[in-house]
């Protein structure tokens, strides 16, 4: 697969912009967070995921798209594995 630097930057350029915008939003000042904020906060950031993924299946192919899936179904059920060893 060959990856052009442009969408290298603005990938990159995207995953700063998310980590700003989380920083001066939701840790501005300390609260306890709410299910219903956590809530929101995760469907919102999986259904990032889910756009980026189909945007990988229908720019690169189906072969790409259903191995970022595959990874990151694995990642996001290692990270909930975390939970129960805290």
């Amino acid at each position: 697969m060959q990856v052009s630097m442009l969408i290298w930057s603005v990938t990159v350029g995207l995953i700063l912009a998310l980590i700003i915008v989380d920083l001066l939003t939701a840790s501005r000042k300390a609260h306890d967070v709410k299910f219903k904020e956590a809530v929101t906060i995760t469907l919102f950031y999986i259904s990032l995921s889910i756009g980026f993924g189909f945007w990988v299946w229908s720019y690169f192919g189906s072969t790409y798209g259903t191995e970022f899936f595959a990874a990151y179904l694995v990642e996001y059920s290692l990270s909930i594995d975390n939970l129960f060893i805290l």
